[in-house]
């Protein structure tokens, strides 16, 4: 399952998500609600039938909550626009945030996404890995399990915030950890791993993947786009899951491209 995370972000990571979708290895999408481009999101995946998960969302854009319901989360009406942090930081983020009103703000936001989209989302992951923090992660596993919608499996930074022998940040959860009711994957694995090393990390990460279910996570932004220059690398993105080498890897090796809605909802 090839997720596009931060869809709706903005006109960069629309197109750049879209157009990997229909010419290269993307499967699916994961929607940021209260965002410049979430409108023009919900058209695009609509008219090109894409697979449309809620990508969880409490530090960019507005909340779908009402504002004095989490006033620990907002600040002048928006989320305190805070990204692209490192392990610290996040914890100086998180301390003051309070859990109970992190659960209002997730369940209006899958409210929201139903009553824009049209029917629930097909899975569910958060944005910044923020689902696998120990203060939130209850939050997170109880909007699961009411709703049963099937979520990427979280992860959090490893310790000590450095890559391990495996060049990853993150470290996944374990699968058990989310109710038996909510469907997940086997595992998780992020872009970002591979992407300085281009395609022949690319081509070798696919070459090694057990057998099981798999999201891969991107944030492909359209190359022919301006960017951002601290996310420039989402350029990257874009153009691995679009190269030729990747596609041929993909049917060399007999791997099934597939969603969290054909696997798990349908």
């Amino acid at each position: 399952m090839v997720n596009g995370d931060d869809f709706g972000l903005n006109r960069q990571m629309n197109h750049g998500i879209l157009d990997a979708a229909r010419r290269g290895i993307l499967t699916q999408a994961t929607l940021l609600l209260g965002q410049p481009g979430t409108t023009r999101a919900i058209l695009m995946a609509r008219r090109h039938n894409l697979p449309l998960g809620l990508h969880l969302n409490i530090t960019i854009g507005s909340p779908s909550a009402a504002l004095d319901k989490i006033p620990s989360l907002v600040n002048n009406g928006q989320f305190y626009n805070v990204a692209y942090c490192t392990k610290p930081d996040w914890e100086r983020f998180v301390a003051p945030i309070s859990p109970q009103e992190v659960t209002i703000e997730l369940a209006a936001q899958v409210s929201l996404f139903t009553k824009l989209v049209g029917k629930p989302p097909t899975h569910m992951d958060s944005h910044e890995v923020l689902s696998g923090h120990p203060k939130l992660l209850p939050a997170y596993l109880s909007l699961a399990q009411k709703t049963r919608i099937p979520m990427r499996r979280p992860v959090w930074y490893r310790e000590p915030h450095v890559r391990n022998r495996a060049n990853t940040f993150f470290k996944p959860l374990p699968k058990t950890i989310l109710p038996k009711t909510v469907p997940t994957t086997d595992r998780v694995i992020f872009m970002s791993d591979v992407r300085l090393g281009g395609v022949e990390s690319l081509v070798r990460l696919l070459k090694s993947l057990p057998a099981g279910r798999t999201a891969l996570v991107t944030h492909p932004a359209h190359k022919n786009l301006p960017i951002k220059k601290e996310i420039a690398m989402r350029n990257v993105d874009h153009e691995l899951l679009i190269h030729p080498e990747v596609q041929k890897t993909i049917q060399k090796e007999g791997i099934r491209l597939s969603t969290f809605e054909r696997e798990f909802v349908a």
